[in-house]
């Protein structure tokens, strides 16, 4: 058969080997044997073969990413998705505080970092609801593996995962670039993604059905140079425990290793800076903020923006706590304990240290912290 009536030309890939981000075009047909579950016949290729793929990928189950509504029923079709996505759950969270051994780089809603193995130990981030942590790990022909993590809360950032990617495409590149030949090989990519729930309004499921287009568009434009293996998807209706709230809200990944974790961080790790960078998620915003790199070492960085009060933003300060969920939370039923206080935090924050004094007169002053040692503490710099 051709794509089923509504679908789109996206495809997910299913295999006992991967489960490959590929897009394929019109012309791409598959053909499916006439059991309830569609298969390839065994000897029969698709009529175009999409680069990159093996033999075992042509034997596999083909799911159409849809047109319009939720991947979700398609993602439940998908074994490995659904056993990850299950080790996942039941181990629970790793908990880091303030007796935590290992190095580790926050990353806040709305911002992402890149970072090598030698730089921390793990990158993590939490506190999703209806946002998605996203983790993309590469490796390609002996060269360091290279991580990112960034913390989702709209579908306005394809800009910025297509910047993520090409820092990747630039790690591998000596030159630094990504105008080099792969025609031997390909990078290696790894992705995971964690959160939403089932939401009554579907914001999950809109940024959960955002991602996995816009890494498949990806997947089939670099399909020269990158394979992208979705290796987790612990999202939407898949991470729901039954009763509309979602089950796993953060996630951390070694950066040696590339193993994940669901992941829980206590607020004395995850400094530096905690209610600037929240105040962040106010200000009116085009991209996420890069806080670390490759060649950031051992600093962090906060990019300026602008941010003020006014007498509706300190009155939230006085309102009850369902007053306060209300007003500042896309899943005010669902939000940990220590939202509202931690809002408040903020609140104060903003209200008592204008912006002026943090970024300069203009807002083109970034602030930059070192990491003290080989601890979770920060100090500033300039």
């Amino acid at each position: 058969f051709t794509k089923p009536p509504g679908a789109s030309t996206m495809v997910l890939i299913v295999s006992d080997s991967c489960n490959t981000l590929v897009t394929l075009d019109g012309e791409h047909k598959q053909c499916f044997s006439n059991d309830s579950t569609p298969q390839l016949h065994g000897d029969l290729e698709c009529s175009s073969r999409p680069k990159g793929l093996s033999s075992t990928d042509l034997l596999s189950i083909p799911n159409y990413l849809p047109g319009s509504g939720s991947v979700e029923e398609y993602l439940r079709r998908c074994r490995h998705i659904m056993d990850s996505r299950d080790k996942l759950h039941a181990n629970g969270p790793l908990i880091f505080d303030e007796n935590t051994s290992e190095r580790i780089l926050y990353v806040g809603q709305g911002e992402v970092a890149h970072a090598l193995p030698h730089q921390c130990d793990y990158l993590v981030s939490d506190k999703a609801t209806t946002c998605h942590i996203l983790a993309l790990r590469s490796e390609f022909c002996g060269n360091l593996p290279f991580t990112s993590l960034t913390h989702i809360d709209d579908t306005v950032y394809e800009g910025c995962l297509r910047s993520m990617v090409r820092e990747h495409l630039a790690h591998h590149n000596n030159q630094g670039d990504d105008k080099f030949d792969f025609s031997d090989s390909r990078i290696k990519f790894q992705l995971d993604i964690v959160g939403g729930f089932e939401d009554s309004d579907n914001f999950s499921s809109k940024i959960t059905n955002w991602i996995l287009r816009v890494f498949a568009t990806i997947a089939r434009e670099y399909q020269d140079k990158i394979e992208v293996t979705l290796r987790t998807c612990a999202v939407s209706s898949l991470n729901d425990n039954g009763y509309r709230c979602p089950i796993t809200r953060g996630l951390a990944i070694h950066l040696k290793s590339g193993s994940i974790y669901a992941a829980k961080v206590h607020q004395a790790v995850a400094g530096p800076a905690v209610e600037l960078r929240a105040a962040r998620v106010w200000s009116v915003r085009e991209c996420l903020s890069v806080i670390h790199t490759a060649s950031s070492g051992n600093f962090m960085h906060i990019e300026p923006f602008s941010y003020s009060s006014s007498p509706d933003f300190k009155q939230l300060l006085y309102h009850s706590d369902e007053r306060l969920l209300q007003l500042t939370s896309t899943s005010p039923d669902v939000e940990e304990e220590g939202f509202c206080d931690a809002v408040r935090s903020m609140v104060r924050f903003v209200i008592e240290v204008p912006c002026f004094k943090v970024f300069g007169p203009f807002a083109t002053k970034s602030l930059h912290f070192e990491r003290v040692g080989t601890s979770n503490n920060w100090k500033r710099l300039y």
